[in-house]
């Protein structure tokens, strides 16, 4: 998945846990960038590689799109 902050590209890495709300989660260490936390709240967007949602609990409505579906694990929470 791709990490963006402020909508600037920060890094690309592997989920390693995520928040049960979908507020934030951790991304596995990978070469030089260490583990790190990306929550919503400061600004981090998550977009996936694939038409895949990061947050089990969010569901994908109906008649949305791949785009759509992979927008961003960090689903709106209410």
């Amino acid at each position: 998945m791709d990490v963006y902050l402020h909508d600037d590209f920060h890094r690309r890495g592997i989920v390693e846990d995520a928040m049960p709300d979908s507020s934030g989660l951790w991304i596995t260490a990978q070469g030089p960038c260490s583990r790190e936390f990306a929550d919503k709240a400061s600004g981090y967007t998550v977009w996936t590689e694939h038409s895949t949602l990061l947050s089990p609990a969010a569901k994908a409505a109906p008649g949305m799109n791949d785009q759509e579906m992979s927008q961003t694990a960090f689903a709106a929470s209410a």
